[in-house]
């Protein structure tokens, strides 16, 4: 029930358009594996670069509300963007193409990494920490 959900929230949010599921590589570190799941929306953001939207959620399924989340590109040690997630675990990034990693940090838990992706279009992830 809740993935119909999240894709109802994702179809309203971006309109009508054809997405394609990639699961992405957990990355497991010292500090946490993130388990994610991607959808590449079929669409631009307004200025011509992707939006990367997604919801944070624990291993129930619950949203986690008000977690640190990083954009790095691959290779560089410095956000290149970063948002907090809002009450219903929803993060939202606007960034040229290219090869990224995320780093979420809820609250006072330990951060933990997604694998790298390649970014070619409007994205829709949800990471499970």
């Amino acid at each position: 029930m809740k993935r119909l959900i999240l894709l109802i929230v994702t179809i309203s949010l971006f309109g009508f358009m054809g997405c394609e599921k990639e699961p992405l590589p957990q990355m497991n570190n010292d500090k946490g594996t993130a388990e994610v799941v991607m959808r590449t929306l079929k669409s631009g953001g307004e200025d011509g670069d992707p939006v990367v939207q997604g919801n944070i959620v624990d291993a129930n399924g619950g949203s986690v509300s008000a977690a640190t989340v990083e954009l790095f590109v691959e290779g560089n040690g410095t956000p290149v963007a970063t948002d907090i997630s809002d009450a219903n675990g929803i993060f939202q990034f606007q960034a040229a193409q290219g090869d990224y990693y995320i780093v979420v940090t809820p609250g006072v838990q330990n951060s933990v990494n997604t694998g790298t992706f390649s970014l070619t279009g409007n994205t829709h992830m949800t990471i499970e920490i």
